[in-house]
């Protein structure tokens, strides 16, 4: 291969069959060559054709054309599922250098009459199946001067129509010369293909017999070769359809050299399939990803004996690693050779194949001949691993569409580049991967359905106003056809839609999926409906409800202190209950809910029956004082708020100032309600009042959702109320599935979780969704960190995957407790919230004596909904793993300059977790987020060339205690309001257990005022994580430039000098 400027190109050496006269004579002269040698066969009935057979009666079809007036450029139409006729009339056009236009035999009325509008073809051949919808389709049509019955069924109304046997009559051809003519293979349509059509109806691929010649090179250079089918006679399976240009190429070129057999099917039956496969004993298949589920799954499969079978092709869509190698297992042949391709009609079926280099995901690179480039959206070629729309060009690219020249310059641009529409990026082997699809086609069993035309379907019913169809996954079928659908009339039910399209499209178009009714179709500006948020809606429709009840009775929840057990039904049981509830006493979808809790199992409750309600729940520190919650209150104004026996004397003083805050629900229990709006959990979960309350999830726009309002540390003042939407959530629980709770991480044992952090916390509130919301295992549930309890959890539970930052890491590490308990069932621990030292991790597997044991790190924040980096294949010391999907990470320097690898600069990111804002205060927000969506982490970072990140200092000067971020503008707020304090300022003192201690640095307007009196005033004032653990050093001033700021790396020095001088 060659590569230039990023354009990726393997020459054709070969010039086998250029200078032939057309591709009739090179299938004449292959075939004849093989002469009495088979190369047809009818698995259903078992008839052989030879090679020389299959020429004579190609000729008989080509000669019969002959006699009715057809020449060359004419064009036919067959519509017929796989039958040995349909290869000789195939092959019979070719022979006449006309042109061939193959229609789905599934077709309705109504699309037939699309295509023949197409090619308008002069004459066609039907079945028994498909003679009834052509010939009242060509009542309408002009251009169509005759029907031919391949079965011979036919009662033809009119004396232009007639029986196979009656057209290809010895004695009407007997006086019929036939002698192949030279054409120039180029400008010759052999094909009119029906491409899938992404808008509307489908279009006509006009295919040159040049582009087929090539298509056979590649096919001798590429898949029938003898590192994929070895030394044996080729026997291949003819499944696929002859009217899709996967299967049609498939006969063209295997017929066209002569290289094996193809087994004929009309169509796929579980028994007729493998009995075939066994009894021709076919070694070479080309096959789609549903029947690769088959083979990989269904225990027919067990049945036959298919040992003979050494190739497979998968092609039509994406082919997932785990996919093949169920396959090689359940056939239990190691050696069977599985590999992808990509192409599509436009370019004669295939571009790219794997050939000696087979990557799990990738589909191969160039074929001979073929340009291959990635762009982006500026039309820009882009290069490795840049992900962009891939763009082909070379001999095996389409004439254009019949009779659309605007549709073909939409497609293939003014330098000859097709456009694919599909986005994929290359690696440095230059072997393609296909990550997305501009285009919507749903591949629903191997066919291309277009959305739009059953969309346009759709809205030719009264009762519907709006609609968007999408392919709704499916491990079978691929994806099924599945309609949203905005009604103009209620009583439009999901039952009469499916009978409407059921009525009137082929069976790939009706709606297998179901239908879905929303009250808007999300659309662009410009009308274009938006497929990605459909399917974001369908994907994580109800999700958590419907993956939990899937495992349920499954132990989901475990309380660690009681040992209560909640399964996944229950869990749903339970969170239904407070949605329920919630309903009850007037909460709707977008309200606010609170709640001032330490871990526990209610806790889980009321967080996934406000994501159940579609409202937003704001979780606050529990021990966060009366100022800190009226600060937190008022930023997201809940209506409701729950509380325990720890929480509820703080919040009934505080509520008494808020007017917005209607009701108190005591989650112990012991609530002695001092107005009527207050009550006791038990109450409020009363079936009598729940009975009559209708709960059914519903749809909404997840991406503008509010789910969470986490509270951030705040680094100028009080904290921040962080909006996080279902759609940045979303985002994170496929973050879990795909990344954490994966084989290499885990193993193969069943996750078991230890819930240690509190789930008020950003961390832990997106582990306890994503690990419930994916049902990827159970969480022991702790209210607080007690080492006993920690360890004792550890060992009883089994837990093999904890949640940790550096403080407990330490106590793993030291702590003379960890002898007297059995923790080798740890296999995992993911540290954050702080960077974890390269000596530390070390030393707590020494400690844990388990050379087994997974220690990874991440990089998130509360605006980040978790994590944006994350250790993954590459484990480096000192680094925080490198950007998890969807996420864009750069470093800048001071000017807002990208900057590259090993250079320090700011973190920034943007992409799908970024959150929705603070609450309430669009300039804070405004600072944090850019015009260009990045948001400014105020860290301080860089990447290597491996594209690891490593973080170095920060800009903002949070404390980390204990894992809790501490603003030290918050302390020093407060520390100014006491009357004997003139100036202050507030760091970080480095402990080894805690992480960092906030220290004060004070200037006393009263000589008087003592250290102790300090550290009292803030405890009286502020919860645990800000008061001042490192204690107070009295100063004379507070260092600051010149516009006022705190040289706080000034005061760090002093405290260094300090600690110097006691040493010595």
């Amino acid at each position: 291969m060659e590569v230039n400027q990023n354009i990726i190109y393997r020459p054709d050496l070969s010039t086998l069959y250029d200078d032939e006269p057309s591709l009739g004579h090179v299938m004449i002269k292959n075939l004849m060559r093989v002469g009495d040698k088979t190369m047809l066969i009818d698995g259903v009935t078992n008839e052989k054709v030879s090679g020389k057979q299959l020429v004579e009666k190609s000729i008989e079809i080509a000669k019969a054309l002959t006699a009715v007036g057809i020449k060359p450029g004419n064009v036919v139409s067959i519509v017929s599922e796989n039958r040995l006729e349909f290869a000789y009339v195939m092959f019979g056009t070719i022979f006449l250098n006309c042109t061939l236009a193959p229609l789905n035999h599934t077709y309705s009325e109504r699309e037939l009459e699309h295509a023949f509008n197409l090619s308008k073809p002069k004459i066609v051949f039907v079945t028994s199946s498909t003679k009834h919808q052509v010939l009242n389709v060509v009542k309408k049509l002009n251009f169509i001067k005759k029907i031919i019955f391949l079965d011979n069924d036919g009662n033809p109304l009119e004396i232009s129509n007639a029986n196979l046997c009656d057209f290809t009559n010895s004695k009407t051809l007997h006086n019929i010369s036939f002698v192949p003519k030279r054409v120039d293979t180029s400008k010759a349509t052999s094909l009119i293909m029906c491409s899938s059509g992404t808008t509307g109806f489908p279009k006509g691929v006009q295919l040159s017999q040049s582009n087929l010649i090539v298509t056979i090179r590649h096919t001798l250079g590429h898949l029938l070769t003898k590192d994929n089918v070895g030394d044996d006679e080729i026997v291949i399976l003819g499944l696929l359809p002859l009217f899709h240009a996967f299967g049609a190429a498939i006969m063209i070129c295997v017929m066209a050299t002569g290289l094996g057999t193809i087994v004929v099917l009309p169509k796929f039956e579980e028994d007729t399939f493998l009995d075939c496969m066994q009894k021709f004993q076919c070694n070479v298949v080309f096959m789609v990803p549903p029947l690769m589920v088959f083979l990989a799954k269904n225990e027919i499969v067990d049945r036959y004996d298919i040992s003979g079978l050494k190739f497979i092709l998968c092609g039509a869509a994406p082919l997932s690693k785990e996919l093949e190698e169920s396959v090689k297992n359940r056939l239990k042949n190691p050696r069977i050779v599985i590999k992808q391709g990509y192409g599509m009609t436009e370019l004669t079926v295939g571009v790219l194949t794997q050939k000696d280099i087979v990557k799990p995901g990738s589909v191969g690179d160039v074929n001979f001949g073929v340009y291959a480039k990635v762009v982006n959206e500026n039309n820009q070629t882009l290069g490795p691993f840049e992900q962009g729309e891939l763009c082909f060009k070379g001999t095996v690219l389409m004439q254009g569409y019949i009779g659309d020249e605007q549709a073909t310059k939409a497609t293939i641009d003014e330098d000859g580049w097709l456009h694919t529409g599909d986005i994929g990026y290359f690696d440095n082997d230059l072997q393609f991967f296909i990550v997305d699809r501009i285009k919507e086609l749903i591949k629903w069993k191997g066919y291309q359905v277009p959305p739009a035309e059953i969309e346009a379907l759709l809205l030719t019913h009264p009762k519907i106003k709006d609609c968007g169809v999408i392919g709704k996954p499916d491990e079978l079928a691929g994806e099924l056809p599945l309609a949203f659908v905005v009604r103009s009339d209620e009583s439009l039910s999901e039952k009469d839609i499916i009978k409407f399209v059921y009525k009137t499209a082929s069976p790939a178009k009706r709606l297998h999926g179901g239908v879905i009714f929303v009250n808007e179709i999300p659309k662009n500006p410009s009308g274009k409906i938006l497929r990605r948020e459909l399917r974001d809606i369908l994907k994580q429709r109800h999700v958590m409800i419907k993956n939990l009840m899937r495992v349920g009775d499954k132990t989901m929840l475990i309380d660690g202190v009681t040992n209560e057990k909640v399964s996944g039904k229950q869990l749903v049981e339970n969170s239904i209950e407070i949605a329920k509830a919630l309903t009850a006493v007037g909460i709707k979808p977008g309200n606010v809910v609170s709640i001032v809790s330490e871990n526990r199992l209610e806790f889980a409750y009321v967080m996934f029956g406000t994501i159940f309600l579609n409202c937003t729940l704001a979780p606050l520190n529990h021990t966060y004082s009366e100022r800190e919650l009226e600060h937190a209150f008022n930023l997201s104004k809940p209506k409701i708020v729950f509380v325990t026996s720890s929480t509820k004397h703080q919040v009934l003083n505080v509520v008494k100032k808020l007017n917005f805050i209607k009701k108190i629900i005591f989650l112990d229990n012991d609530g002695n309600p001092l107005e009527i709006s207050n009550a006791n959990l038990c109450d409020l979960l009363n079936p009598e009042i729940l009975h009559s309350v209708n709960f059914q999830p519903l749809l909404v726009d997840k991406s503008k959702t509010t789910a969470l309002i986490m509270c951030s540390s705040g680094t100028t003042g009080l904290p921040k109320g962080v909006l996080i939407s279902q759609s940045n959530l979303i985002v994170t629980l496929r973050l879990f599935k795909e990344h954490f709770f994966v084989k290499s991480n885990v193993g193969d044992n069943e996750v078991v979780l230890l819930g240690l952090l509190p789930l008020f916390h950003v961390f832990a509130a997106g582990a306890m969704i994503a690990t419930m919301g994916s049902a990827s295992g159970r969480i022991v549930i702790i209210p607080k960190f007690e080492e006993k309890l920690f360890l004792n959890c550890i060992e009883k539970q089994r837990c093999n995957v904890v949640f940790l930052v550096p403080p407990l890491m330490v106590f793993l590490a030291k702590s003379p407790l960890l002898n007297n308990y059995d923790l080798k069932s740890l296999r995992f621990i993911f540290c954050g919230a702080a960077p974890l030292s390269k000596d530390l991790e070390n030393a707590v597997r020494k400690r844990l004596k388990n050379s087994q044991l997974l220690i990874k790190q991440g990089y998130g924040m509360s605006e980040t909904t978790f994590g944006v980096l994350m250790q993954k294949n590459i484990v480096k010391g000192g680094s925080v793993g490198d950007v998890n999907p969807g996420v864009y990470a750069k470093v800048i320097n001071e000017k807002g300059i990208s900057l590259g690898p090993l250079q320090k600069g700011e973190l920034c990111f943007k992409g799908s977790v970024i959150m929705n804002g603070y609450i309430g205060n669009t300039k804070a927000t405004r600072e944090v987020i850019d015009e260009d969506g990045w948001l400014h982490t105020g860290d301080i970072g860089y990447y290597d060339e491996d594209l690891q990140f490593f973080i170095v200092d920060r800009i903002k000067e949070l404390i980390k205690w204990k894992g809790y971020q501490v603003p030290p503008a918050e302390i020093e707020a407060l520390l100014l309001t006491h009357p004997k304090i003139k100036d202050c300022g507030v760091i970080g003192k480095a402990d080894e257990l805690a992480g960092e201690l906030p220290l004060a640095f004070v200037v006393r307007s009263d000589p008087e005022l003592t250290k102790d009196e300090v550290i009292e005033f803030v405890k009286d004032s502020l919860s645990p994580a800000k008061r001042l653990h490192g204690g107070v050093i009295f100063i004379d001033e507070i260092p600051k430039n010149p516009s006022g700021k705190i040289l706080r790396r000034k005061l760090r020095d002093i405290l260094n000098q300090q600690a110097t001088k006691s040493k010595l």
